[in-house]
């Protein structure tokens, strides 16, 4: 190619690329590239996409986002439910984390202060009330009674209760001006038991007359010495106030029973809280010891008395169709009966089977408390009418009629020796000590 030529063909192509017609292969290629990058990725939206874990193409950046919120909660369980039904994440986490973790730490002791293991308990194994053995006559006592007042006290406070000392030699009564007194046996007072915040409702000496135990409606009990009065402990746990206390013949335990509808079982010593029985749908209105302290019988508003092993805090069965406020539960000393006092009606029941004995009819006016002679031979209640009856255990007939009281009789206790000799305390504001033959 001559020299002219070649010239002329670099022109020509020279005016060709001024005016945009053709283009530069390299040249071309350098500016798409360059162009391309900056306006499809940047380099922030590149790390949002890559992650070190994930692995994906640019053509699949749409997909990449719901995948890329997963991993970033990761205390948060994967879950394809809806928000609706995986949220408030608490309950969640709760629900599948925390509950297990309780169920193992629960001891037997709280096992049986659940309220639905108890409920659902209850039922296992009830005995209800013999409906012919209720409608029979009550049994007439050819015994002539002579009742003589050995003194009546007249105070200034309603008295709530009354126990004897196992001696005989001093009783002590709750009243309602939140103290307790201790007397002698001619009613001189000897001192107060002070401490509570409220009035104190039921009271009970320990068997071995070193202790005395109160309730009150402050919610609490409370341990005092016998001998000088003075607070040893407080018996805290209760949600409402005391309604019934007892003692165990051995010394170990004390029950308290509440407005709450629950019954405690403490140890005497320590005052620690063993169990906390559930099951009654209304307050415990009597608590009672059996008397080789193995066995607790509960009375309550819901119209049932329950029996409770004291070791382990279940319940072995119920007594219902009692239809009233079971006000008074008891053991006779040998432990084979079980005896409830509710509405107008004292009925005795084999401990062992459960089986309905016995009625007592013939009361005018409910009744407020029932206790049992020491020899097991007598049963005395008080009643709302202000009237003191004395029932023989066996047969089921009245022996006597204590009057005096001029309001209901909120309780009456046997002498632990002299069996003929009762003590009452009643909402007239009197003290009154009988003695029947």
């Amino acid at each position: 190619m001559n020299k002219n030529l070649k010239y002329g063909l670099l022109f020509i192509l020279f005016l060709l690329t001024s005016l945009g017609i053709w283009k530069c292969p390299k040249f071309s290629d350098k500016t798409s590239k360059v162009e391309f990058t900056p306006e499809k990725h940047s380099s922030s939206e590149v790390e949002s996409i890559v992650q070190p874990d994930t692995i994906l193409k640019i053509n699949e950046t749409p997909k990449a986002k719901p995948e890329k919120t997963i991993p970033q909660k990761e205390d948060q369980p994967i879950s394809l439910k809806s928000t609706e039904e995986s949220t408030p994440r608490e309950q969640g986490i709760k629900d599948q984390q925390e509950l297990p973790v309780k169920e193992k730490e629960i001891t037997p002791e709280k096992e049986v202060t659940n309220p639905k293991e108890e409920f659902s308990k209850k039922a296992i194994k009830s005995f209800q009330v013999d409906k012919n053995i209720d409608k029979r006559l009550s049994a007439t006592s050819n015994i002539s009674c002579t009742a003589t007042t050995i003194f009546k006290l007249n105070t200034s406070t309603f008295h709530t209760s009354v126990a004897f000392s196992p001696d005989g030699t001093t009783f002590a009564t709750g009243n309602n001006d939140n103290y307790a007194s201790v007397m002698n046996m001619e009613g001189k007072e000897i001192f107060k038991l002070t401490g509570h915040d409220n009035y104190v409702s039921p009271i009970k000496y320990s068997s071995d007359g070193k202790f005395i135990v109160t309730g009150s409606v402050d919610h609490t009990a409370k341990l005092w010495d016998a001998k000088n009065g003075q607070l040893i402990k407080s018996f805290v746990g209760h949600a409402d106030g005391i309604l019934s206390v007892d003692y165990s013949n051995n010394g170990h335990y004390i029950a308290t029973g509440s407005l709450d509808n629950t019954t405690i079982i403490w140890d005497a010593t320590s005052g620690k809280k063993l169990f906390q029985l559930r099951g009654h749908e209304s307050e415990i209105a009597g608590v009672a010891f059996s008397r080789d302290s193995r066995l607790l019988i509960t009375g309550s508003s819901d119209g049932t008395a329950k029996l409770w092993d004291v070791k382990s805090g279940k319940i072995l069965y119920a007594l219902e169709g009692l239809n009233k406020v079971v006000s008074g539960v008891a053991f006779t000393p040998d432990d084979k009966i079980i005896i409830t006092g509710s509405g107008k009606k004292i009925r005795l029941w084999n401990a062992k089977t459960g089986k309905h004995l016995h009625t007592i009819n013939g009361l005018k006016s409910g009744i407020m408390s029932i206790d049992i002679s020491n020899d097991g031979a007598y049963i005395v209640s008080a009643s709302i009418n202000g009237l003191i009856n004395v029932w023989a255990i066996k047969g089921g007939k009245e022996i006597c009629q204590l009057e005096g009281h001029t309001n209901r009789t909120r309780e009456a206790v046997f002498h632990p020796i002299e069996k003929n000799i009762i003590v009452s305390v009643s909402l007239d504001k009197t003290i009154r000590m009988w003695k029947f033959e």
